[in-house]
């Protein structure tokens, strides 16, 4: 059984993988430093903005319209300058 963290990891890889093939990043799901903004989450969007010479928000927004938790999280929160936030 995996952890929450792990469970939103395998998502953003899924959805990551919807968006961008190959995928230029592997991406990463942590926990957040201030609960403020949410219990995870993840900059793939900026790793991959500087790849692909992109706006990290711009990525952030279509990574957080794909990406499914629904059964297990908030609708996620973007937050600049390219973060995706989970509740």
């Amino acid at each position: 059984m995996n952890t929450p963290r792990q469970e939103l990891e395998e998502r953003v890889v899924s959805a990551v993988s919807k968006l961008f093939s190959p995928a230029p990043a592997a991406p990463h799901v942590r926990p957040c430093l201030d609960a403020r903004h949410g219990d995870f989450q993840t900059n793939v969007a900026m790793a991959f903005a500087k790849i692909m010479r992109a706006n990290p928000l711009e990525l952030a927004r279509h990574l957080a319209e794909v990406v499914f938790v629904r059964d297990i999280a908030e609708k996620p929160e973007v937050a600049a300058p390219g973060f995706v936030n989970f509740r």
